[in-house]
């Protein structure tokens, strides 16, 4: 969730590449990544961010801002669908 909220807000991303991020984040073009519990990785993508600011900031505008798939009214639908499955009879 935060990797989205920083995506929507423009904010730069630089996280682990584990779970929901490495998900969301293409490497180099929507933000970036290092290896999980890697310390010296994180401070590389920390710094090449700061380092390299019309990179970063193409990396920002890259990022989805209002990714449909991750909107309330898509996951409410998504919802909706798994509990009407489950029922035996439909409405």
């Amino acid at each position: 969730m935060v990797t989205l909220e920083a995506m929507a807000a423009g904010v730069p991303v630089v996280g682990a590449a584990a779970a929901g991020t490495a998900e969301l984040v293409q490497d180099g073009h929507n933000g970036l990544l290092f290896p999980l519990r890697s310390v010296a990785a994180c401070a590389r993508a920390l710094h090449r961010c700061l380092a390299d600011l019309p990179a970063t900031h193409q990396r920002v505008e890259n990022a989805p801002r209002e990714d449909w798939r991750y909107s309330h009214h898509h996951q409410c639908a998504l919802t909706e669908e798994v509990i009407w499955g489950l029922c035996p009879v439909q409405p």
